[in-house]
């Protein structure tokens, strides 16, 4: 695609996302709209002096989901996006993103789908869309990628990773998938704490299920029996029954 293209399609980008601004629960006043950028949430991190800016980008090339790994978008496929919020608790905003995500792609999938504890959005057990949340000062930033019409992977994640193309057999309009995803991060954040749990719980993929975790240099391995997503989760070791914080706890996979 020349860049002239790429420009025009940057400004139909902005346009069609202008609404946003404007909505009765909205989180964004600013847009930015990029060609291609690195990373939307070191771009976002350079750009928010407040709270209030969205970036997108047409392509990201070097994202970065939890614990450092990479998410990219090499062929210009998926969404990127990242919303500068003010500060809070980083569990609430994990969770309240997941709820957001998972709700979104929900509704272009027609079907119920599942979060993996924290916040990665699965779909017949392959991912489907992932969050970082990081927090600089009195700004906190939520981002996010979603798989939208990648139908070819590289072989690292051809058995793990999934798009709406795949799951609904035709392209989808990412600028209608970041729309939507926006709209329902502004109406999750605006739940009460028991909302949201209960939102978790019925979308939670990990309850019964055998797990290894890390709570800073430990590891261990056992059987989720509860998961409260704002605290953290009751786990059946070998030694007995363990609660690992959600703050200092991670999912070996």
């Amino acid at each position: 695609m020349s860049q002239s293209a790429r420009e025009a399609d940057a400004a139909r980008w902005r346009e069609a996302l202008t609404p946003l601004i404007h909505e009765a629960d909205s989180l964004v006043d600013r847009i930015v709209v990029l060609d291609e950028t690195p990373s939307t949430q070191d771009e976002c991190r350079r750009l928010a002096d407040r709270s209030g800016l969205l970036v997108t980008a047409l392509r990201q090339t070097a994202g970065r989901g939890r614990l450092g790994r990479q998410w990219s978008d090499v062929r210009g496929e998926g969404v990127a996006l990242t919303i500068a919020v003010a500060a809070q608790s980083p569990e609430r905003l994990s969770i309240a993103s997941a709820i957001a995500v998972c709700e979104a792609a929900e509704h272009f999938a027609g079907r119920s789908l599942g979060i993996r504890w924290p916040n990665d959005i699965m779909a017949d057990n392959r991912k489907l869309a992932g969050i970082l949340i990081e927090q600089f000062g009195p700004l906190a930033l939520i981002g996010i990628g979603v798989n939208v019409n990648q139908d070819v992977w590289p072989e690292s994640l051809a058995e793990i990773a999934i798009s709406l193309r795949e799951l609904l057999d035709s392209p989808q309009d990412r600028v209608a998938v970041i729309h939507r995803v926006v709209s329902q991060l502004g109406d999750a954040l605006g739940r009460g704490d028991d909302r949201l749990t209960a939102a978790f719980q019925d979308r939670d993929m990990l309850a019964g299920t055998t797990q290894h975790f890390t709570i800073g240099r430990e590891r261990l391995t056992g059987v989720v029996e509860r998961i409260d997503p704002l605290r953290g989760m009751l786990v059946r070791t070998a030694d007995g029954e363990r609660f690992l914080p959600a703050a200092t706890t991670s999912l070996v996979r």
